[in-house]
């Protein structure tokens, strides 16, 4: 069969579960967007005051409460809320660990602390999950940076520069 643009990229991105809307005003009819699919967008944009908005209201029962857990995460991290990012840390969600989101969170996280080595590990399991991850190419290669392996950081934002082109 045919395969739309956004079919082929959900199927590259196994870890998301929703089309991301990416042009800069959401498209009419935004309603039918999923509260995480809007959490999403507001992230792809650097709006992550409205991304934590709505991903403190998705409760913890819902159908995808590991992704929105992974994707507040990761907004806590950009945010550098270090206490909220611990307590939700140490929250019991199931799954998380399988999320892209998580592992960028992490790796952020331990970078805003100099702890480049684990970072880059962290970084690195994002890019198992998800290998289109731009930001975790291009933190690694910040990482690698720190940890003196300029040819492992050229190679790393060599892959993020792609990344960023397709």
């Amino acid at each position: 069969g045919v395969a739309t643009h956004e079919d082929l990229l959900m199927l590259i991105r196994r870890g998301d579960w929703f089309p991301v809307p990416t042009p800069d005003t959401l498209p009419e009819g935004n309603a039918s967007l999923s509260p995480l699919a809007l959490a999403r967008w507001h992230v792809a944009k650097g709006q992550h005051s409205e991304a934590y908005e709505i991903l403190k209201a998705i409760p913890p029962a819902a159908p995808f409460a590991a992704p929105a857990v992974a994707l507040l995460l990761r907004v806590l991290a950009e945010q550098q809320n270090d206490k909220e990012f611990i307590r939700t840390m140490a929250g019991e969600t199931p799954g998380l660990k399988k999320h892209a989101d998580y592992w960028n969170a992490v790796g952020q996280f331990l970078i805003d602390r100099s702890r480049y080595e684990a970072a880059a590990g962290a970084l690195l399991l994002a890019i198992e999950i998800d290998p289109t991850s731009r930001i975790a190419s291009q933190r690694i290669s910040r990482c690698m940076n720190a940890l003196d392996r300029p040819e492992d950081a050229e190679q790393f934002r060599y892959r993020g520069t792609q990344i960023a082109l397709t």
